[in-house]
């Protein structure tokens, strides 16, 4: 009898972690050789997997997840629903998702997590709130 052969080779979903490890690496400034020595892997693996030429077990999922500081889901979030990729999301979280992944998300994730002070990050939060809250308000 034979056994079905299981695939190692990399397919759109290590693609697509690939590509999400990269874009948050990046977000928060991490080198590949930082984010490997986190990870007590090689430089070079960490290349393989950003470049989707090696696929990330659950295990070293959790781990990218807890040191890039983000979701599992977000590193699935375009190939974990076959029916499409925002289907069980809120309104407000397609929009979210939207921003987050185009240049200026991108560029504001990154100048945020430059903000070393706490208190500075919170009163940005607050002040981007008050900010949308007026917007509501006048029905903007």
């Amino acid at each position: 009898m034979n056994k079905p052969k299981s695939s190692k080779r990399a397919d759109a979903v290590d693609l697509q972690i690939g590509k999400r490890v990269l874009q948050r690496r990046n977000a928060l400034g991490l080198s590949q050789s930082q984010l490997a020595q986190q990870l007590g892997i090689s430089f070079q693996l960490v290349h393989n997997i950003e470049s989707g030429k090696t696929r990330v077990s659950a295990t070293r999922l959790q781990r990218l997840s807890l040191i890039l500081r983000a979701p599992i889901e977000y590193f699935l979030e375009e190939v974990a629903n076959p029916v499409g990729p925002h289907d069980t999301l809120a309104p407000s979280e397609i929009e979210l998702s939207g921003v987050a992944s185009g240049a200026e998300g991108f560029e504001l994730s990154k100048a945020f997590m430059r903000i070393s002070d706490l208190t500075a990050r919170r009163e940005l939060i607050l002040l981007v709130e008050s900010i949308v809250e007026a917007q509501v308000k006048v029905g903007g």
